[in-house]
C-alpha cells in the first residue's frame, strides 16, 4: 500500500518547543486502534522514520513534538510545512533500542529481567537517556549504569542518573 502524506505545519511551543500540528482525519484512524504511539515518515528524508507519540490539548489540538536535531535533519524551522505520513508504531519498544544498551542487557541477565517488568514508557524512557548523548563512549557509560541501577532497584529515569 503506498504511503499517503498529509501537509502540516511546524509550530512553536512555550520557550523554543516545537510540534507539528495533525488534522483530526489524519489522526482518527490510528487513535481508533487504541494506540497514541506513531512511527512518522517525513516525504522529505523517507528513509528517517521517527518514533513520536500523538499527544493532544483543548487549545492545540492534535500534536506530536519535533526534536531540533530532527528539524535540522529536514531542514525545517518553525512556520515551515512538511509533508509526513503516520501509521501505528508497532515496534516492541515503540522506540528505537540502542545499540549498546542492547549488547549491555543481553550480557547482564539481571539488568534485562528487571527491564523487562518495568511498564513501556519507563523502558522508552531509560533508552531516551542513553540516545540523548552522542559519543558512543558516553552511551555505554550510561547504558552500564542504568543496569547498575536497576538492579539496585533504582527504575525511575528522573532518578537513575542522579544516583
Amino acid at each position: 500500500m503506498m504511503a499517503i502524506y498529509h501537509k502540516c505545519k511546524i509550530e512553536t511551543m512555550g520557550k523554543g518547543m516545537h510540534f507539528v500540528a495533525l488534522p483530526d482525519n489524519m489522526v482518527h484512524p490510528l487513535l481508533a486502534e487504541g494506540n497514541k504511539r506513531v512511527l512518522c515518515t517525513f516525504k522529505a528524508a523517507p528513509t528517517l522514520p521517527t518514533h513520536s507519540a500523538i499527544q493532544r490539548t483543548k487549545a492545540l489540538g492534535y500534536y506530536f513534538y519535533i526534536g531540533k536535531q530532527l528539524m535540522q535533519q529536514l531542514q525545517v524551522k518553525a512556520g515551515d510545512w512538511v509533508e509526513l505520513h503516520l501509521q501505528v508504531d508497532t515496534t516492541v519498544y515503540q522506540f528505537e533500542m540502542p545499540e549498546v544498551f542492547a549488547e549491555v542487557l543481553a550480557t547482564d541477565p539481571a539488568a534485562a529481567d528487571i527491564f523487562g517488568t518495568l511498564t513501556d514508557g519507563n523502558k522508552r524512557s531509560l533508552m531516551h537517556l542513553i540516545t540523548q548523548v552522542k559519543s558512543i563512549d558516553k552511551q555505554i557509560e550510561r547504558a552500564l549504569k542504568i543496569a547498575q541501577q536497576l538492579k539496585a532497584g533504582v527504575t525511575s529515569a528522573r532518578v537513575i542518573l542522579s544516583a
